[in-house]
């Protein structure tokens, strides 16, 4: 685009240094014989209107000379002698009797001819279309004198009698009773030419009970319970079914006008309502009941009343339950079968022991308990059978005991008591072997099954410590411990717990800690062979530069003495190693020399886009090359270590620890790297995906400085893709469309796709009219860090904060993107704000785009940098102030004239300029002719100014970041200067460093007097696919293709790619420029954009815009054509994308 600056033919008010309508030059590209451009507007201060000196409206004729067309003293607006309703506001004498009943005309008023007497259109009192005579002051009449229509059938009072369609046979419309087919009475609506509906067109009622047909169906009542008059069934009062009359409501009879049934003996039911059910005599039962009855057998039992109202009989009687009784109770032939005994028989049963006793069965047919049930006599069973509390009591033993006897040794043993409780003979008696050098158990062996024979001798034996001695029987014939004499030989020997207690003054072999004398380690001292007496303390030997095992060597066994240092060297660069304490091994080696220095972030800049996901694979859009300025060391070659992350946030990116990177690869020797395989990004809206980087330089000796500064870029993403599918869309401005009223102006959306067309899809208009909305406008970059690239747009007349107060206004990009402004930024009084705009880029380094706003209203001059945020405010946070007072301008004509500075003039990007890795923005103030110098600036992100020196007249047109045009990695600036060399007009290349001089490394110049080259500049992207970044430049008075007709050049490192030329003779082609890398059909080359705001395609100065897509052939030819609505539009006058 134009960055941040007016093109031909805008109107700036309060320009300086007598400056014309052209913006800040006194000659419009297109020729210097008119006095003005058609279509064009000023204001000047003088006479005007009926009352006071006003401030007279002018707008340029089509012949290029000025006429007034209004005056803002807001009494007479048109100029014509005759005072508004407003007058009477003002002093006195200013308002005369007959008011201007259009002040927007001068031809209309109350003596011109269309304020002639004559009968109008008015409004009556009850709101219809009357007529009156038109008043002196071409004043509507008022009500009350309004003539009212006759009567008509529409609905409405029109003859204001309060009565709608009177004298017809009904309101049209309103629905009315009529009668039907069958003569009910139903309901119609009344037609059109209000008649009363027809028979057929008359809706039928309900059918109601009134022995008619209502609603027509040939049945009477039928939606009712029951005809009127009719004998129907009915419920009586005790619930019965009886009979009664249909009542006059159609309803069935209650219960008082219904006639119940006669009686029935065997349904249980009080059928006559009586009171009484069945009504029997006392040998009847109710049919169906529970009664008593006699069994077959005799017995009382139960059956069901029969339907003869009698008991049941014989086998239909149920028997009862067998009792205990002594009798047949259920009829089976038996007695008290049911039950454990008969009363009164003789049972066996069981005693209080247990034993099997009898008794008599009780009177309840229970068997006898404990109690009563006899014990049998004793018994030899070894049971208690007589219940007296012995078993085979009055018999020698109990049988099976065990009980004493004597063996067939004559010793004392047990046996058991015999079946007969008779005691064992001998044979059966026995005895258990004990301890006592006796044979017990008769098996010839004494204390058989023991160790030893109580009292026998000891026996020799070997001790636990391999010493003999001996061992004896103890009194548990348990052969004892073996026992030997004491001696020194680390055991014990004669088992008293001692080892070595009596042969010397310690236990031999035994160690006991201690600590080694000088080194203080830990370690061990031991018992003598001899048991005389203890080693000299010693330990392993540790990392401690101590002689701990006592073999006179420190530290033997690890690779070094603790403390000790050695040369070395990596490669060729000398180090020192020293051994480590704690392992005594050597330390890597560390060189003598500093560690490599922390590497400069050159390229991809902060929040670059790297092109289109649609884009051919040989674009490498998803493998962008990282560069770096080269890192310093002071050994050896470097190499270097890059990571890519998207999992870092922004914000908050600054302190990402890069946890798991796409990309971690050792770059190799060179400061740049490009991926092997495409980086993953999204292919859903937004497109493409952000990425985090940085890099770092190791050295030969494996050491690695610090990390750079992380970096963000946006993978598969384009500037100016708005609604995020991967493809720019192209940013018109038409600031003179009267849409919404005279110069409120317009901005033109258009998306970009495979075949773009020329359909706006989203327009853009003033609030009101004079705003000039679309003056400035700009691809603003992704400004809340949503993927979507927003917008900017400028209104410097816009009137909301006060008079030429000025509004930006920025949209944020969507997938489906409204006309809604999303910020809204508001100047005061006088500021213009708004008269240049541009997408800072990103100035703080925090990961949201930043916007700068110029605001050079006179005695203002103002520029505001408002940093990006997810949710940004409408305070600037950084303020460029220009100065309040004149300073002297020198006309061509000679001597000195006062003019205002207007700081804010021209505001753009100036990219990544010195390659601090923050963006950078530009400045300049207004002035006058070749010889009025303004002034200017580059600031960079931290608000250091990088400008001058420069050229004396570089300031105040055109200036634009173009992006890296030598592929060094530093963006480059240009700078048109249209009005030296006569109007040749020149532009300056001006390429990035680290450190700037600002001396201009290439100039060119217009082929001819008043071609206005550098009238604007842009950056083209890579429109050609050769190395670096092209750029374009502006010359809208060449004459190309006729006079005035204009041109633009795309340049490259090499020189001149291709020149643009104009459509027609003054169309003015080139006013406006812009690209800045979009890809409008994203196929992976930057396009470009050219405006002609003075194109008469639609009309005088309607304006249009090119769009030229690049290629790896040069071409000329304009891919898309947009033009303006109507004359006057100046379509073109900015263009973004």
């Amino acid at each position: 685009m134009t960055k941040g600056r007016l093109a031909v033919g805008v109107v700036v008010w309060g320009a300086v240094c007598g400056c014309s309508v052209m913006g800040f030059f006194d000659e419009s590209p297109g020729g210097a014989s008119r006095a003005c451009d058609p279509g064009e507007t000023r204001a000047l201060d003088e006479a005007c209107g009926l009352c006071s000196a006003g401030t007279a409206q002018q707008r340029c004729s089509p012949a290029g000379e000025w006429a007034t067309v209004g005056c803002d003293d807001r009494v007479d607006v048109d100029g014509d002698g005759y005072a508004n309703a407003l007058c009477g506001e003002l002093a006195d004498g200013c308002c005369v009797a007959v008011r201007d009943c259009d002040d927007g005309n001068p031809d209309v008023h109350p003596e011109g001819a269309a304020c002639a007497t004559t009968t109008v259109a008015c409004t009556t009192t009850c709101g219809s279309t009357g007529a009156a005579t038109c008043t002196a002051e071409c004043l509507p009449p008022p009500a009350a004198a309004c003539a009212p229509p006759a009567e008509s059938c529409n609905g409405a009072d029109d003859d204001c009698d309060g009565a709608a369609d009177d004298g017809f046979a009904c309101v049209r419309n309103d629905t009315m009773s009529c009668s039907t087919s069958c003569g009910s009475i139903g309901t119609g609506r009344c037609s059109d030419a209000c008649a009363a509906p027809a028979v057929e067109e008359c809706g039928t009622p309900a059918e109601s009970c009134n022995g008619a047909d209502d609603d027509c169906d040939a049945e009477i009542d039928e939606d009712l319970p029951c005809v009127q008059g009719m004998t129907v069934d009915c419920t009586a009062s005790c619930g019965t079914t009886g009979r009664g009359a249909c009542t006059a409501s159609c309803a069935v009879p209650g219960p008082a006008a219904c006639t119940p049934p006669a009686e029935d003996c065997n349904n249980l039911v009080d059928d006559d309502c009586d009171g009484e059910t069945d009504e029997l005599d006392a040998r009847q039962c109710a049919p169906g009941t529970t009664v008593a009855c006699e069994t077959a057998c005799g017995s009382a039992g139960s059956g069901t009343c029969t339907d003869g109202c009698v008991p049941p009989s014989g086998a239909a009687c149920v028997p009862p339950a067998e009792t205990c009784n002594g009798e047949d109770d259920d009829c089976d032939g038996g007695t008290d079968e049911d039950w454990p005994c008969a009363a009164g028989s003789a049972v066996a049963c069981t005693t209080s022991c247990g034993s099997s006793g009898t008794g008599a069965c009780s009177a309840a047919c229970a068997l006898p308990g404990p109690g009563e049930c006899v014990a049998p006599a004793e018994t030899c069973n070894g049971l208690d059978d007589d219940c007296d509390g012995a078993p085979d009591d009055g018999f020698a033993c109990i049988q099976g005991a065990l009980v004493p006897c004597a063996t067939v040794c004559s010793t004392a043993g047990y046996g058991p008591c015999s079946a007969t409780c008779g005691f064992p003979a001998a044979v059966d008696c026995t005895a258990s072997e004990a301890c006592n050098g006796a044979d017990d158990d008769c098996d010839g062996a004494p204390d058989d099954g023991f160790a030893c024979v109580a009292g026998s001798a000891d026996v020799a034996c070997t001790s636990a410590c391999g010493t003999g001695g001996s061992r004896s029987c103890t009194f548990l014939c348990a052969l004892g411990p073996c026992l030997a004499p004491e001696i020194c030989n680390g055991c014990d020997d004669d088992g008293d717990t001692a080892c070595d207690d009596g042969a010397g003054i310690c236990c031999q072999g035994v160690a006991l800690p201690c600590t080694v004398a000088g080194c203080g380690t830990a370690g061990t001292q031991t018992c003598l062979p001899t048991c005389a007496g203890w080693t000299t303390c010693s330990a392993a030997e540790t990392c401690n530069a101590c002689d701990d095992d006592l073999d006179t060597v420190p530290d033997d066994d690890f690779a070094c003495v603790r403390g000790a240092t050695r040369t070395c060297a990596v490669a060729t660069c000398p180090g020192t190693q020293s051994c480590v304490a704690g392992t005594c091994d050597w330390s890597a080696c560390e060189l003598l020399m500093e560690p490599p220095t922390v590497p400069v972030l050159l390229a991809p800049e902060n929040g670059e886009r790297t092109g289109s996901v649609h884009a051919p694979a040989a674009r490498n859009t998803l493998r962008p090359a990282f560069r770096w300025q080269a890192a310093s060391a002071a050994c050896g070659a470097l190499t270097y270590e890059l990571q890519v992350d998207d999992s870092c946030t922004t914000p908050g990116f600054a302190t990402c620890t890069f946890a798991s990177p796409e990309v971690a690869v050792s770059a190799g020797a060179a400061p740049t790297y490009r991926p092997t395989a495409d980086l993953p990004v999204s292919t859903s809206v937004p497109v493409g995906r952000r990425y985090y980087w940085r890099v770092r330089a190791c050295d030969v000796g494996g050491r690695c400085g610090g990390w750079s500064a992380v970096r963000y870029l946006d993978v598969g993403r384009l500037p100016g893709d708005i609604n995020g599918d991967g493809r720019s869309d192209v940013l018109t401005g038409a600031p003179l469309n009267d849409a919404e009223g005279m110069d409120a102006g317009r901005v033109y959306v258009f998306l970009g796709g495979i075949v773009p067309d020329a359909v706006a899809d989203l327009v853009l208009t003033g609030e009101a009219a004079g705003d000039q909305l679309g003056l400035s406008l700009a691809e603003a970059g992704d400004i809340n860090a949503d993927g979507f690239a927003d917008l900017v747009v400028g209104a410097p007349h816009n009137a909301g904060g006060g008079a030429d107060a000025g509004r930006a206004y920025v949209h944020f990009g969507a997938a489906a993107p409204d006309p809604a402004a999303d910020w809204v930024l508001s100047g005061a009084a006088g500021a213009r704000m708004g008269t240049s705009v541009d997408g800072a880029g990103d100035v703080n380094g925090d990961g949201f785009a930043d916007l700068i706003v110029g605001s050079p209203g006179p005695t203002y001059g103002r520029v505001d940098i408002f940093r990006g945020a997810a949710a940004p405010d409408t305070t600037p946070d950084t303020s460029l102030s220009g100065g309040s007072g004149p300073v002297e301008c020198p006309p061509e004509s000679g001597g000195f004239e006062d003019v205002w500075t207007a700081v804010g003039s021209v505001v753009a990007a100036a990219g990544h300029v010195n390659g601090d890795g923050l963006a950078d923005v530009f400045w300049a103030v207004a002035f006058g002719g070749s010889t009025c110098v303004g002034n200017g600036g580059v600031v960079d992100g931290l608000g250091s100014s990088l400008g001058g020196p420069w050229p004396a007249d570089a300031f105040g047109r055109a200036f634009s970041g173009v992006g890296d045009v030598n592929a060094d990695g530093y963006g480059d600036v240009v700078i048109g200067v249209p009005q030296t060399l006569s109007d040749r007009g020149r532009a300056y290349l001006y390429r990035g460093a680290a450190s700037l001089d600002w001396t201009a490394d290439y100039q060119f110049d217009g082929a001819a007097a008043g071609d206005l080259l550098g009238w604007s500049v842009a950056g083209a992207g890579d429109f050609n696919g050769l190395a670096g970044t092209e750029y374009v430049v502006g010359s809208p008075g060449a004459d190309g293709s006729g006079s005035g007709a204009g041109n633009a050049t795309v340049w490259a490192s090499t020189g001149l790619w291709v020149t643009l030329a104009g459509a027609a003779a003054g169309d003015a082609f080139g006013s406006a420029v812009g690209g800045d890398g979009i890809d409008v059909n994203g196929d992976g080359f930057a396009d470009v954009l050219v405006g002609a705001p003075a194109s008469d395609a639609a009309g005088s100065d309607s304006g249009r815009a090119y769009l030229f897509l690049g290629g790896s052939v040069a071409d000329s030819a304009a891919d898309l054509t947009l033009s303006g609505a109507a004359a006057g539009d100046r379509f073109g006058t900015a263009v973004d994308g």
